[in-house]
């Protein structure tokens, strides 16, 4: 190795297993030729409580369950993490969200 270090890719890596919240979003960006799928996926915390994070796909892998992701539906997200800030009516909100390099569909909608 040369005394470097080993390169694993940007960012956190992470993942969630939880259960899809929302209306998922399917759409086609970057002028109608990538296909993008958003969830909104709540899971329990190490103490119990509950939280929630974005998950967002992108490619052959999103087009190809965008029409199974429902609300109620389990998955499993692994990609890279980040903290996210945005305005909403003049007020400061902050998130975490996954770019997911794969998502796994687990088991049937409740």
């Amino acid at each position: 190795m040369d005394g470097k270090y080993p390169r694993r890719g940007p960012g956190l890596q992470c993942s969630v297993t939880g259960t899809v919240i929302g209306n998922p979003l399917f759409k086609m960006v970057k002028n109608g030729t990538v296909p993008m799928l958003g969830v909104t996926v709540t899971y329990d915390e190490y103490d119990g409580t509950a939280s929630a994070c974005r998950v967002t796909l992108f490619g052959d892998q999103a087009q190809a369950i965008a029409d199974r992701v429902v609300r109620g539906q389990r998955i499993e997200a692994v990609g890279t993490g980040s903290l996210n800030s945005w305005d909403k009516n003049g007020e400061k909100k902050h998130g975490f969200g996954i770019l997911a390099q794969r998502v796994r569909l687990l088991g049937e909608a409740t």
